[in-house]
């Protein structure tokens, strides 16, 4: 089942359910593409997403950016776990939308997200999993 949203801007949101879980998609009219978001665990109520530092990092900020509307609509999920190259960490929605700082590059042709810093993805409400560092 299919669910079909659109954000303030015009971007369309789309929602997949299967099963225990949905997907989420994101289609930014000026990409001209579905962008994947992540995966809703309903049973656990978290949203998991996925970055590559080098693909997702705002390297200014030293941030992962996450969809303003997504997070601030979320009905069936009360955290967010992000997995990059160094672990996992688990955080509310509600920390997220508290800590994220707003970046919008709308002319860019992307939707209004929330900027959060590594430092504090770090500081984790829970570290599921921590990268070992070879040395």
């Amino acid at each position: 089942m299919e669910k079909i949203s659109r954000d303030t801007d015009g971007n369309t949101i789309k929602v997949i359910k299967s099963g225990k879980g949905a997907t989420i998609k994101l289609y930014l009219s000026k990409e001209g593409r579905w962008r994947l978001i992540g995966n809703v665990d309903y049973v656990n109520r978290v949203l998991k997403v996925r970055r590559k530092k080098d693909k997702h990092l705002h390297y200014k900020t030293g941030s992962y950016g996450f969809n303003y509307h997504i997070l601030s609509h979320a009905k069936h999920f009360d955290h967010v776990e992000v997995t990059d190259e160094d672990g996992t960490y688990k955080h509310t929605v509600r920390y997220l939308l508290n800590e994220g700082t707003f970046l919008y590059f709308r002319e860019n042709g992307f939707e209004k997200q929330l900027f959060v810093t590594l430092d504090k993805l770090r500081q984790s409400e829970t570290i599921i999993e921590q990268a070992k560092l070879e040395l």
